[in-house]
Order: structure tokens, then sequence, then C-alpha cells
């Protein structure tokens, strides 16, 4: 098993970043298909084909841990590209 874990600072107030995680992951779950569970106040959870994890957004910043399977490790850079461009473009 391969694991990716960014964590991404932001400026933004509790519910500004709350709403950008929820579109981030709106994004992912239908370009990845993976389905989204809301895990606590501030955390998301995520699951799909070869891929699960955990979204959690903090005060100023926003991290993401996946454990990926057999399978999706072979394209685990593409999808730390991805991710950090998604979380670019939700928090910078």
């Amino acid at each position: 098993m391969s694991h990716i874990e960014i964590k991404h600072t932001h400026s933004l107030n509790h519910d500004q970043a709350i709403t950008e995680a929820e579109k981030l992951l709106e994004e992912l779950s239908h370009e990845y298909g993976v389905s989204i569970q809301n895990v606590g106040e501030n955390a998301y959870g995520f699951a799909g084909s070869g891929v699960e994890g955990t979204v959690a957004v903090n005060p100023e910043s926003i991290e993401v841990q996946a454990t990926l399977g057999f399978l999706a490790m072979a394209i685990k850079p593409l999808l730390e590209a991805k991710i950090q461009e998604k979380l670019d473009k939700h928090f910078s």
C-alpha cells in the first residue's frame, strides 16, 4: 500500500474553507468516482476503487490523506499532482 499526505495552508475563514473543501470533494467525486462522507464537523472521508482517505479542514490548513491500493500506486504521482492542483485552485 502507498500513502499520499498533503497539507495545504490557506487564509480562508472557517465557513469559506468548508465550502471550498466540499467543492473540491465534489470535483474529485465526479472525476474519480469516489464516494464522499461527512465524518465529523470539519472532516470528510472518501472511498473508491483503489483509494480511500480523509480531508480535514483546519483553521489555517487543509489536510488530505489517502491510502492507495495496489493498482492505484502506479498513478500516485498523477493523483498527488491533481490533488495539489485542486487545492491550489480552491485554497490559494
